[in-house]
Order: structure tokens, then C-alpha cells, then sequence
């Protein structure tokens, strides 16, 4: 996941009911990764590159 905004929280929560069953949350990409340690402690947040846009331009190719 990129962000940790609206959208971000609702995918969490999506997650956490076992909506679809087939998706895994490995990530949290965000600038503000201690309100992500803060919410969700079993995920480890990352930190968001001057790169990120390229490298998840390339991971979605």
C-alpha cells in the first residue's frame, strides 16, 4: 500500500474483515511512517523514496 491516507486506512480495514481473501499486506510506503506504527503494529512501515515513483512504475510493468 502507498499511503497511509482515507483510502489507506479503508483497504486496512478491508483487510482486517477478510473481504478478499487473496490479497496480503506486506507494505506501507508513507512519509509518515510512526502514524502507520502506530495503527498498525503487525506491518512494518517503509519510507518513501525520492525513487518510489520509478521503482513502482517498474514493479507494475
Amino acid at each position: 500500500m502507498v499511503g497511509y491516507g482515507n483510502v489507506g486506512r479503508g483497504v486496512e480495514e478491508a483487510l482486517k474483515l477478510k473481504l478478499n481473501a487473496d490479497t496480503e499486506l506486506v507494505a506501507v510506503l508513507t512519509r509518515r511512517p510512526e502514524q502507520v506504527r502506530k495503527a498498525m503494529l503487525d506491518i512494518p512501515p517503509g519510507y518513501l523514496s525520492p525513487h518510489s515513483a520509478e521503482i513502482l512504475r517498474k514493479s507494475f510493468m
